[in-house]
C-alpha cells in the first residue's frame, strides 16, 4: 500500500506566523532634534518598527517607553525614582 504525501503551503497569514515578541528597544537621536525608538523583534519574519518623536513630544516619548518597558515614567514617578549623586556614590 502506497502512502500519499501532500505538501502544505503557507499563505503568509498572521495567524500562521510566529508571535511578534519584542526582543529589545533601541533609542537613536533624530536629525533635527527628538528621538527614534526602534522595536527589534525576535524572529526574522518580523521587521523592526521605528517610532519617531519630535523634540517637543517628550511626554509621548516617555509614555511609549513606559508602555513597552513597564518602567514607571510619569512625572511623579520620575521624581521618586531619580537618584541623587549621594545615592549613586554610596
Amino acid at each position: 500500500m502506497e502512502q500519499k504525501i501532500t505538501s502544505v503551503e503557507s499563505s503568509g497569514k498572521r495567524s500562521e506566523r510566529s508571535k511578534k515578541t519584542l526582543d529589545h528597544i533601541e533609542i537613536h537621536p533624530r536629525l533635527g532634534g527628538g528621538a527614534i525608538i526602534r522595536h527589534q523583534y525576535a524572529g526574522y519574519e518580523h521587521k523592526p518598527e521605528d517610532h519617531n518623536f519630535k523634540q517637543d513630544q517628550g511626554e509621548k516619548f516617555a509614555a511609549h517607553l513606559a508602555k513597552h518597558t513597564g518602567f514607571p515614567l510619569s512625572s511623579a514617578d520620575r521624581s521618586k525614582a531619580s537618584e541623587t549623586e549621594e545615592e549613586i556614590e554610596a
